[in-house]
């Protein structure tokens, strides 16, 4: 799986997220993702990382 974005949010916490519709993120960029709350706003950090599936 390719084209993965890592997001640092609020407190440190990062998460990783697939970018299928393969927008055009820079470092530095706000994203606003769904999660299971709702929608939460953070920093891209990385992007397009390469992702191996087990």
């Amino acid at each position: 799986m390719d084209n993965v974005v890592s997001i640092m949010f609020k407190g440190s916490r990062r998460e990783y997220y697939h970018n299928g519709l393969e927008l055009p993120f820079a470092i530095g960029d706000y994203a606003v993702v769904e999660v299971e709350k709702g929608e939460n706003m953070g920093v891209i950090t990385q992007r397009n990382l390469s992702v191996r599936a087990n």
